[in-house]
């Protein structure tokens, strides 16, 4: 008899122990979902006001928290709006959202910028010596040094001339010249750069041709 008495307490003991296990676990689900509600989130604002179709570079745009409750649009990472255009004025301290930017201009480019020949895409860094104060439109050639082996003598080779420059691209986004200084925003007297990747420019296939060769010998 005792000994069923026994069974029964420890069965009675573990359906308690149970039960406050469950009591507790809601109650932690309960205060954590609480205390979410009050934590802050990192969402990046217009630093300015920003206009309809801008290219927006770090120095528009700053970082603050807010009440996650706040928060009922996805936080886009600074790599997500850096360089994009805004579709619509964004006003200071406004969050950016997606919703608000492109990838590309609404606004289809100068019939003059069009390309006669092909477009031809090649890095900033394969050159030896780029000019980054070059904008849309220039004109510029492409030229090769090398040493003759029979010589020793320097010789120079152009691979193109008057070349047309189409655009520029930083991270596949078009911007309109080679480089564009930015405020810091850590530093308000210290300048910072944002610099192409890309120059497209409107090439025959000769000059392709060519430029290529001389990209091959590495002395552009």
């Amino acid at each position: 008899m005792k000994n069923g008495q026994n069974i029964l307490i420890i069965i009675l003991l573990i359906l308690l122990l149970g039960s406050l296990s469950g009591i507790y676990y809601i109650n932690k689900k309960y205060n954590d979902a609480k205390m979410a509600a009050f934590q802050n989130v990192a969402v990046f604002v217009a630093d300015k006001n920003i206009s309809a179709e801008h290219q927006i570079v770090e120095g528009d745009i700053k970082q603050i928290n807010l009440p996650k409750t706040a928060v009922t649009f996805r936080v886009l990472t600074k790599p997500e709006i850096i360089g994009k255009y805004a579709k619509a004025p964004i006003y200071h301290n406004e969050p950016i959202i997606e919703e608000k930017l492109s990838a590309k201009l609404k606004s289809v480019l100068d019939s003059n910028l069009s390309a006669v020949n092909d477009k031809f895409n090649i890095r900033f860094h394969l050159f030896q010596n780029p000019n980054f104060s070059l904008k849309k439109g220039d004109r510029i050639d492409i030229i090769g040094v090398y040493k003759d082996g029979s010589t020793n003598d320097f010789k120079v080779e152009y691979a193109a001339k008057n070349i047309k420059i189409l655009d520029f691209l930083k991270n596949g986004i078009s911007q309109e010249k080679a480089v564009y200084e930015i405020e810091n925003s850590k530093d308000k007297n210290v300048s910072k750069y944002l610099f192409a990747e890309e120059i497209v420019m409107d090439m025959d296939s000769t000059e392709i041709s060519r430029t290529l060769a001389l990209l091959n010998k590495n002395n552009m």
